[in-house]
């Protein structure tokens, strides 16, 4: 699930869950992409750098030695998360970094569950989503 040739890959991971979903974020000149794959086929969710609001949501949190960031989208099973968070608060430790990816239902039979969130393994550098904080954005 490799970014298109004119985009580059800001972050790659696989959801540890029962699906083996595989999430790839891309960017290029104009374009965000989420490029997600599982069981089924790969599924595509863009937006043009500048106007992404409601399309794929970033959040951005950060105060001394923690930084969350959170990418959410939507399509037609649901709405999705990816939050990375890298911890240095303790002093002399080896910084904490965790990704997970949850998902929830879209509303109907399953409105009342609880979004799955499960952990993610990532192929790229702790917290190269903030790369996508020098783009224009939302």
């Amino acid at each position: 699930m490799p970014c298109e040739t004119d985009e580059t890959l800001v972050f790659a991971g696989d959801v540890q869950d029962d699906f083996g979903l595989g999430i790839a974020v891309c960017v290029s000149d104009r374009n965000l992409t989420i490029r997600y794959s599982g069981e089924g086929d790969p599924q595509a969710v863009s937006c043009r750098i500048g106007a992404c609001a409601g399309v794929i949501d970033f959040e951005h949190y950060v105060r001394y030695r923690l930084t969350i960031i959170t990418l959410a989208w939507r399509d037609e099973n649901g709405a999705f998360k990816l939050t990375e968070s890298l911890d240095t608060q303790n002093e002399g430790k080896e910084p904490v970094h965790i990704v997970t990816h949850s998902w929830s239902p879209e509303p109907g039979e399953f409105a009342d569950a609880e979004p799955l969130e499960y952990p993610v393994a990532a192929y790229t550098e702790p917290l190269s989503l903030l790369r996508l904080n020098d783009r224009n954005w939302p």
